[in-house]
C-alpha cells in the first residue's frame, strides 16, 4: 500500500478534465436508483473515487451512464505508456469485498457506473446476487 500512497500523491486527485468540469449529477442518480439506495450509491461512487485515485468530493461528477473504460482512457490520454494505476484492479477488488459479481475482461470497455452500482445495491440490502 505505501508504494499506491506515494503514486496518489504525485497524481492530481481530481477526475478527468471532461468529468471535473460538470455540474453536480445527483439528479441522474436519484432518477436512477430508489431513495432508499442512494446512500449505497453514494458509498459506490466513492469506492470508485478511491479506485481511481480520485478525491471524494467529485463523485456526483460522475453519472451513472458514464462509462468505465471512458473514465480510464480519459485518465491516461495524453500520457507517456508507462502503465496504470491499476484502477480496474483496485475496483474489482472493492466489488469482490462487497460481494457484487465480478466484471468479465471484456465487460469493461461498455459498462457503465449505474450498471456496476446495480451490482452493489442489492447486496446492501441483503438480497444476495443482482439478476
Amino acid at each position: 500500500m505505501a508504494i499506491r500512497e506515494w503514486i496518489d500523491r504525485l497524481v492530481r486527485p481530481e477526475p478527468p478534465r471532461g468529468y471535473r468540469d460538470r455540474s453536480c449529477s445527483a439528479e441522474p442518480w436519484k432518477a436512477a436508483f430508489d431513495t432508499s439506495d442512494m446512500e449505497v450509491v453514494r458509498e459506490f461512487l466513492g469506492e470508485f473515487c478511491d479506485a481511481f485515485v480520485i478525491d471524494r468530493r467529485y463523485a456526483f461528477k460522475l453519472r451513472p451512464d458514464d462509462r468505465v473504460h471512458d473514465i480510464y482512457r480519459a485518465r491516461y490520454s495524453g500520457r507517456f505508456d508507462f502503465g496504470d494505476m491499476l484502477e480496474l484492479e483496485e475496483l474489482c477488488c472493492l466489488l469482490e469485498g462487497r460481494g457484487a459479481p465480478l466484471c468479465r475482461s471484456w465487460e469493461w470497455e461498455t459498462i457503465t457506473l449505474g450498471e456496476l452500482a446495480r451490482r452493489v445495491v442489492p447486496l446492501a440490502h441483503g438480497h444476495g446476487e443482482p439478476s
